[in-house]
Order: C-alpha cells, then structure tokens, then sequence
C-alpha cells in the first residue's frame, strides 16, 4: 500500500521526474564534498587504476539489475495494454455476433455492452489507479451475463451465435480479471531496495577517482546520478499502468463505444 500512496502523491510525469531525477542529482552532489572532505585518502592518483577496475564490476552489475527491473516494468505496462486491447475485441465481437439474435435479446446484449464499455472507460480507469475494480462497473459487466442467461435461442443460426457471444464472453471475463489484475502491479519492496543501493553505490564510487579538476569531476559525477535518475523514474512510471501520464489509455473503450453510437441496436 505505500507505493500506492506514493504513486499519488507524485501521479504527473513532470513532477514525478523533477522530484526522482533531483534526489539524485542532489545526493551526487552532497556526497561528492562529503567524500572529497572526509575521504581524501582513497582519491589518489596512485588508486585511479584499482578503482577503475571495482567501479567496473559495481556498474556492470548494476547496469544488468537496471535492465532486468526495466524488462519487468515494460512486460507488465505491455501486458496491461494487452489486456485493455482483447477486452475491447471481444465486446466488439459480442455486439456484431448480437444481430443474429431476434430485438429484444440483441437490443438488450448490445446496450449492456455499450454501457459496459462507457462504465470501464470513465469509472473503472479511475478506480484502477488505487489498484482496484470499480462496482459499478462490476455490475454492468454482471448485466451482459444476465442478458445471456435470460435468452435461450431457438434457430440454429441463433444458436450458432449464442455458443461463439459465449464464448467470447468468456473471453472479455478473462482479461478484464487479467486487467484489474495488471492494475495492482508493482515493483517488489527488495528490488526498489537494490535498485536504490546499488544506484548510491554506484555514485558514491564516482567520487573516488582523483583528478586534476574538480569541476570537471563533478560535472560527470552528477551526469551519471541525473542518468540513473532518469532510469529510476522510467521504472517507477511503468510499475503502474494505469496512473500518472505513462499509462494505458481508456480510449480503445470509449471509441468502440462511439462506433456504435449512432447505429441501430
């Protein structure tokens, strides 16, 4: 639950970077006097080679965790987005398959669907930025299985209809779970716990290289921090796909929805 509130305190992108990206950028700079005050033994010309070669091994590990936590993030923002994208296939089969039933049943399915679509674009899109589904939504999704239960066809080609609009009922069930699913995703506690120490480890050992300019030291000091940094908030803007600005979109619902807005149901 507390990157859950965290995530809200910081849902936009801009501020959500300047606050990840300047911790960063600060942290390079407090620990880089701190280091050339308190630590003045270790930068010495003479050490350049061996911290070279530790600093080496620090950031190619680190560099494979960075990759490994950003695969993570994309694969889950994707598979949101995959979720979002069946679902609303699915409602689009339902309402074409609908016109091989007879008025009332077809009128009933298609306005269930269309209400459906309306009520996860605009409720459920909300709700799913605390990681939860919305129960109104809930129960305009129970009212398309209603419409289903209540209709019993009769010809074959009502039949034919009924068995594949079930089936793709089926369908839509499965990735609106997967989707409310997806919407509780995040990065576990130890990975961001790793991710942040290895992130100052890898800063810190910046500082431990003499050279002739201070300047120009802090200069790439705090390129590297503002780099990780940026890395940083990527993976913490994917983690969740359904808040802030980097995230999936409701509008595949609601352009369906207008599709079918001024046709006949």
């Amino acid at each position: 639950m507390e990157v859950f509130a965290f995530s809200a305190i910081i849902s936009s992108t801009v501020a959500a970077a300047i606050i990840i990206i300047g911790a960063w950028v600060a942290f390079a700079v407090v620990s880089f006097y701190l280091v050339s005050k308190y630590l003045t033994g270790l930068r010495q010309e003479g050490n350049n080679k061996f911290t070279s070669f530790i600093f080496g091994v620090v950031a190619s590990l680190y560099s494979i965790l960075l990759g490994f936590v950003v695969v993570l993030a994309w694969q889950d923002f994707n598979g949101a987005k995959t979720q979002t994208t069946t679902e609303v296939t699915q409602a689009s089969t339902l309402l074409l398959n609908a016109g091989g039933f007879p008025p009332g049943p077809r009128q009933e399915i298609r306005t269930g669907v269309l209400n459906y679509l309306y009520r996860v674009a605009e409720d459920e899109f909300v709700t799913m930025e605390d990681g939860e589904a919305d129960p109104t939504t809930e129960a305009a999704y129970d009212r398309i299985w209603d419409a289903f239960y209540a209709y019993t066809p009769q010809k074959d080609q009502e039949k034919t209809f009924y068995s594949s609009s079930v089936s793709k009922l089926g369908a839509l069930a499965e990735a609106r779970d997967q989707r409310i699913r997806k919407s509780q995703a995040a990065i576990p506690t130890p990975l961001w716990i790793l991710l942040i120490a290895g992130g100052i480890v890898t800063v810190v050992f910046t500082h431990l290289f003499w050279t002739k300019s201070k300047k120009t030291h802090l200069f790439g000091a705090v390129t590297i921090a503002a780099l990780l940094g940026l890395v940083i908030f990527l993976i913490f803007g994917l983690q969740r796909p359904f808040t802030g600005d980097i995230r999936v979109s409701p509008k595949p619902y609601t352009d369906l929805a207008a599709q079918w807005a001024d046709r006949p149901l």
